[in-house]
């Protein structure tokens, strides 16, 4: 049967008859451990039903929220859904169950045992439930805390919901301590083509490898986007690429879509490396030829001016002394705007001191005397980019640096070799160095509104 939207509706839903009549059905969508290629558990979620209507999560604990109720509704909606997947748990006691918790009933009854019973009353081991925690909502963070320690002792693993959304409170990832990481899907949307969404997300999988955490990505609707949250490290996929929530099918871990994708992201990965070999050549190419001209001259502005004249993914270049200090002019190349200059972000000129900057330091002290960085945005320049730097010997027979920013148009990003293209093509060995490197077309979804409310 069809059922018409609930926004279609004009009036808000009846929430104490919903509550009475127990009028909620659970929905369930899948949550994809890539690596892996399985289906690990699915996120229960909940329908509201009036007057033929399909009601969503929101505008239920919205109407809820008014009436007081919200304590009521969000334990119905977890009776819900522990009930059904109760019916498949003794035959998949190796998948998980993630299941939404409301958490700011934690302030009405935070230290209660309600979900403990209910999880007991289902027949199904904590051992296989994940309970998502959206820590915004709490406001005492010594019931949080309580809350945490009592259901993790139990056996429960713990997430924290929507990381990225709103107003995340960062300083609460100590006291909830999470198992997983879920993503929001406002980082996700996209983010094969925003820089500063992967740097974030980036951020949160090495934050999650530091405190032995795992990280989910949510509202993953095209290829494009799974390829690059599984390319940036994520361990788990969520949404309507891989699955749509449903009732439970006869066969709900199943998913024809993993092998197809599988394959897809092989190709994929090896082109990557292709592309970062490429890369690579070219930067090892255009820096060895900068070194010979370089090498045994005096006048080193000249030179610079001629090697970054040439080559027009150059987008500065400078030299150093063996000391750090700069040496020579920061040269741009034609038409290569220093737009972001002002009192604090600008390039660095004669005389400046990068002695206390990390790539000095990685050369200075490092033994191969070379270094490539991860992309990052130029303070100067406000373009992204990559420097590569490395020694060589002057006409007065001293050692210096020369540094170069290789620069590359976002959507079309110049991504760094890897450290195996890296250390083939000879550019360095073991100098760039990454906290990801320890980590493991576009079809729109008809409703992404809906699929953020899903989530949530």
């Amino acid at each position: 049967m069809r059922f018409a939207a609930f926004g279609q509706a004009k009036k808000e839903p009846d929430i104490r008859r919903i509550l009475h009549d127990k009028d909620l059905t659970a929905h369930f969508q899948q949550v994809v451990y890539m690596t892996r290629q399985t289906v690990c558990g699915l996120e229960g979620l909940i329908r509201g039903f009036e007057g033929g209507a399909v009601i969503p999560p929101k505008a239920l604990f919205d109407a809820a929220a008014k009436k007081g109720l919200t304590m009521e509704l969000d334990r119905l909606c977890r009776e819900k859904v522990l009930e059904a997947f109760g019916h498949i748990y003794q035959k998949n006691t190796d998948k998980l169950l993630f299941i939404n918790l409301d958490a700011s009933v934690l302030d009405i009854a935070g230290r209660d045992g309600y979900l403990l019973e209910q999880v007991e009353k289902a027949g199904i081991n904590p051992n296989n439930i994940v309970v998502e925690i959206n820590e915004t909502k709490v406001l005492d963070k010594d019931r949080l805390k309580s809350f945490m320690e009592r259901y993790r002792t139990a056996g429960f693993l713990i997430a924290l919901d929507d990381v990225g959304a709103g107003f995340s409170n960062l300083d609460r990832i100590p006291i909830v301590k999470p198992d997983i990481i879920k993503v929001d899907i406002s980082l996700i949307r996209r983010i094969q083509d925003n820089h500063y969404k992967r740097e974030v997300v980036k951020s949160l999988i090495r934050l999650a490898t530091q405190i032995g955490a795992m990280v989910v990505a949510e509202g993953v609707e095209t290829q494009e986007e799974a390829m690059e949250t599984l390319r940036l490290g994520v361990n788990m996929i969520q949404g309507f690429y891989f699955s749509r929530p449903a009732p439970l099918s006869e066969k709900p871990f199943a998913n024809g879509r993993l092998a197809d994708f599988a394959e897809a992201y092989k190709q994929f990965a090896a082109k990557t490396v292709r592309q970062e070999r490429r890369i690579s050549s070219e930067i090892a190419a255009i820096a060895r030829k900068a070194l010979a001209e370089l090498s045994g001259q005096k006048d080193f502005d000249k030179s610079l001016r001629n090697i970054v004249g040439r080559h027009t993914e150059v987008e500065c270049a400078y030299v150093l002394d063996d000391c750090g200090l700069q040496c020579s002019d920061t040269v741009f190349g034609a038409g290569r705007n220093k737009t972001r200059e002002n009192l604090i972000f600008y390039s660095a000129r004669h005389g400046a001191d990068h002695s206390m900057k990390s790539y000095y330091c990685q050369i200075a002290h490092g033994k191969r005397g070379k270094y490539i960085s991860e992309p990052y945005v130029s303070l100067a320049t406000g373009s992204l980019c990559v420097t590569f730097a490395e020694t060589f010997k002057g006409a007065d027979n001293k050692r210096y640096i020369l540094c170069m920013d290789f620069c590359g148009a976002e959507g079309n990003s110049l991504y760094p070799p890897s450290a195996a293209a890296i250390l083939a093509d000879g550019i360095c060995d073991g100098s760039r160095t990454s906290a990801a490197d320890q980590q493991e077309k576009r079809e729109p979804a008809d409703n992404g509104d809906e699929q953020k409310n899903d989530i949530k």
